[in-house]
């Protein structure tokens, strides 16, 4: 016997315990959208804090984009993460980081851009330069790996002449748009 879509809900709501409203209003969604919705947290082992943050964002690209949740879901670079090789926990966090990309599409031209800077910089193996994950600070990391007092002060001159460039990327993460 088939279970119907909303039977199939609840048992996976129940079994995450996933908060009342929140199932709630996955229970208002249109048909199409329960069942696309339903359809990835079968085939990717889904947290319960992941589906929120997941749900979250489906809900204001459909907003945003004035297009229903299956239809996002249906998305070609989703449905490769969705459908392709790898293991189920990294297809998840995959799949919150591409609709994350969906949703704030300025957030993420502003890392490629970043990304960008630092690696223009040409600066020594030694010198790691780190933006925060997700720019979600507006902290710049940088680790030195020197063996030696002289390697290390190759890498502190190289680290001084991308100075100035340095500075933009991190006025740039505190909010200010030189770059």
């Amino acid at each position: 016997m088939r279970r119907s879509v909303d039977e199939r809900i609840r048992e996976w709501a129940e079994k995450r315990r996933l908060p009342q409203s929140l199932l709630e209003s996955w229970r208002r969604l249109a048909s199409d959208d329960s069942a696309a919705l339903l359809g990835i947290v079968e085939a990717l082992p889904i947290r319960t804090g992941q589906f929120t943050v997941m749900f979250a964002l489906l809900e204001e690209i459909a907003v945003r984009d004035g297009e229903s949740l299956a239809a996002i879901l249906s998305r070609a670079p989703l449905r490769r993460i969705v459908d392709g090789d790898g293991s189920g926990p990294a297809k998840a966090a995959a799949l919150l980081d591409a609709l994350r990309v969906l949703r704030y599409p300025r957030l993420e031209a502003l890392k490629r851009r970043l990304s960008r800077e630092v690696g223009a910089l040409g600066l020594p193996a030694g010198v790691r330069v780190a933006l925060p994950p997700d720019l979600s600070s507006d902290e710049l990391r940088i680790e030195l790996v020197a063996h030696g007092s002289r390697q290390l002060a190759g890498l502190i001159d190289a680290l001084s002449a991308a100075r100035d460039a340095l500075g933009r990327v991190a006025d740039a993460l505190g909010g200010a748009d030189d770059l």
